[in-house]
């Protein structure tokens, strides 16, 4: 059974995601990934996420900004946004076999 946290570590860790980022690219670097959703009401969850942590962010920057973000699309299960170096460890590319695998 796992203990129940404790104040101090549940403060840390809303401290930790709540901090206030430089950028969009810092955030999304800070968190490792946004859920996206399409719906508009009473705004889509990227950016009431990233208003909460970008000062001066506005509804669709992350859009706006994806050209030129170090971040791509994918699934982590839902739908979202997250930095290249993530999605790396979601999909590692092909090695191929040593030639002692590759002869068994």
């Amino acid at each position: 059974m796992t203990p129940d946290p404790t104040l101090a570590a549940l403060r840390a860790a809303a401290a930790r995601t709540l901090d206030p980022q430089r950028s969009v690219q810092a955030a999304l670097n800070a968190m490792g990934f946004v859920q996206a959703d399409p719906i508009r009401a009473p705004a889509r969850a990227q950016d009431l996420t990233l208003m909460a942590r970008v000062p001066a962010y506005r509804a669709g920057d992350l859009e706006r900004l994806y050209p030129t973000l170090d971040a791509e699309e994918d699934m982590l299960p839902n739908y979202g946004f997250m930095p290249r170096s993530v999605q790396a460890l979601l999909h590692p590319r092909e090695v191929p076999p040593t030639r002692l695998e590759a002869a068994h």
